[in-house]
């Protein structure tokens, strides 16, 4: 109720963003998809650079089997893939801007059968990941993704 609270009052626009996205975490942990993926909706009218609502709304959407939602809502996230994060005082998770968009793009895509697009995708993610040694294991599965991407075209 706090939360809400302060999403009705608060003048600062990227504190509101913040706090709609606490607020949906708290509610999709209580099973409220509904009203989570009403609070996300509303996080563009609060920062409209920021990204993290569109990945959560199509995890929620993709959760449902409703993919061609969740499509929609990765596309929007993708925008950001590749580009300079937004500035924002509040902590960001750079992965959400860089190769977890395209990995979901990739993911769907695949399940809505479109290999040439997901392949792009997929190649992207492998070119996002992080350079250091630790992200090795994640550069492997990235190859692995591609290549078995690469099998599904040969096999059609």
């Amino acid at each position: 109720e706090r939360m809400k609270e302060y999403i009705a009052v608060a003048k600062n626009g990227a504190g509101r963003y913040q706090m709609r996205l606490a607020l949906a975490k708290e509610l999709a942990a209580e099973g409220n998809l509904r009203d989570a993926r009403a609070t996300l909706l509303a996080c563009t009218a609060d920062d409209w650079s920021r990204t993290e609502h569109w990945i959560w709304l199509g995890d929620i959407a993709y959760e449902q089997d409703q993919h061609e939602e969740a499509l929609q809502f990765y596309r929007y996230a993708s925008t950001s893939v590749g580009h300079e994060i937004p500035f924002s005082p509040w902590w960001m998770e750079e992965s959400l801007y860089t190769y977890l968009p395209a990995q979901r793009m990739a993911q769907v895509l695949v399940d809505l059968g479109h290999y040439a697009e997901a392949l792009e995708w997929a190649k992207r993610v492998l070119e996002q990941l992080p350079t250091e040694e630790i992200w090795e294991e994640a550069r492997d599965e990235a190859k692995q993704n591609i290549a078995a991407i690469e099998q599904a075209i040969e096999s059609n």
